[in-house]
């Protein structure tokens, strides 16, 4: 399963952390995984090209994993985290096996 945390602070959201394979097919061949990725790698090179005053950090590890916190959120993050989050409700609405989402 992959499980993508939403960190917030107050209204705010802060970013998130993504782990894990969704186990929807083989590793290379997971088209549900491919999704998560791309949505989730989409918000956060949306954030470093239209908001890079935020200063958005991000990691990446080899579980696989992908960290993005942002230290000074704007409306502009927001719009761009929330997208990111309808996206991936929508593939969690339909795999909820697969894809896992928590709010902090």
């Amino acid at each position: 399963m992959t499980t993508v945390e939403i960190a917030h602070r107050g209204e705010w959201i802060t970013g998130f952390t993504a782990w894990g394979h969704t186990g929807y097919a083989e590793e290379g061949e997971d088209i549900v995984c491919a999704a998560v990725s791309a949505i989730t790698q989409t918000a956060m090179m949306g954030l470093k090209h239209f908001e890079p005053s935020t200063k958005a950090q991000w990691e990446a590890g080899e579980s696989p994993i992908l960290k993005v916190i942002v230290p000074r959120p704007s409306h502009e993050t927001q719009v761009i985290l929330e997208t990111m989050i309808i996206g991936l409700e929508d593939i969690s609405s339909g795999v909820p096996a697969c894809v896992r989402i928590l709010h902090n």
